[in-house]
């Protein structure tokens, strides 16, 4: 989801960021991830301001944070 939303950015597709922003915020708390549900939720916050410095800001490092849980994951 967070190389999609890369992609979602760069397309300017704001609507499907936020579905998907929405989805990871709601994973994220389901399974106790606390860094991931924040950043999330910025995101969704960013996009409902229109403040696209912000937006960006937050899907890198939501980005960076999905990929540390993977990477924990993967090496267990």
């Amino acid at each position: 989801d967070s190389r999609q939303m890369q992609e979602l950015l760069l397309k300017r597709d704001y609507s499907a960021l936020d579905r998907i922003a929405h989805k990871v915020k709601g994973s994220g708390s389901s399974y106790g991830f606390e860094a991931i549900t924040e950043y999330a939720g910025e995101i969704q916050n960013a996009l409902m301001h229109n403040d696209l410095g912000q937006l960006e800001l937050y899907v890198n490092i939501l980005d960076r944070e999905i990929q540390k849980v993977k990477s924990i994951v993967d090496n267990t």
